[in-house]
């Protein structure tokens, strides 16, 4: 079966079945980011508001936009994997991309949520891909980690003018050092909505 054949197989019975009691959704997202079809990967997404929280659908749409180089579509979703999933750092810090884990994890049948494990369960989802392309994948996630969040020495948690809930709304908007949030002018600052209102 060819990987056209099965997406439209997938298609209509997800047309048929729209609570998606038989969670086609994964396997036709799966078969979008395989196809490198990456504007429909993302329609899809958006179709349903809860695809937004979804990790297994996040991940799949993540390396979409990384290997189709949507560098700022990757960075947005990166960002929020940081907030959403535990030690999600230490996973994008390993140096050699985890493909054993994630080739055990096609065996589950479910996972807890926003855990390292759930990764491994999401990634399973597209592994064809991952067995040319996991080395590039894990490299960009090296970087990603190295560019954009801090280490201990330049860490905002040593301002002691930022609140704990300040410090989570700059994490949000991906700003997790000092050298970050001197690369914003004060237009990008803005919607981080910063400032507190007086009680």
């Amino acid at each position: 079966m060819t990987v056209k054949l099965a997406l439209d197989h997938f298609l209509a019975i997800y047309q048929v079945d729209r609570a998606d009691g038989l969670t086609c959704r994964y396997e036709i997202l799966a078969l979008y980011v395989l196809m490198s079809r990456y504007d429909e990967a993302q329609a899809f997404v958006n179709s349903c508001t809860s695809y937004a929280a979804d990790v297994r659908m996040q991940v799949s749409l993540l390396v979409a936009t990384i290997l189709g180089g949507y560098h700022a579509d990757a960075s947005q979703l990166l960002v929020g994997f940081c907030v959403q999933v535990t030690d999600f750092l230490a996973f994008c810090e390993q140096d050699i991309f985890p493909l054993g884990r994630v080739m055990e994890a096609e065996t589950w049948e479910e996972c807890s949520a926003n855990c390292e494990e759930s990764l491994y369960f999401a990634f399973s989802l597209i592994l064809p891909l991952l067995l040319t392309a996991s080395t590039y994948i894990q490299a960009y996630l090296n970087a990603y980690v190295t560019t954009n969040v801090a280490d201990s020495d330049d860490d905002l948690d040593h301002l002691p003018f930022l609140s704990s809930k300040q410090l989570s709304v700059l994490a949000l908007n991906g700003i997790y050092g000092i050298q970050n949030f001197q690369l914003l002018t004060e237009t990008a600052l803005l919607p981080c909505q910063l400032l507190e209102k007086p009680l």
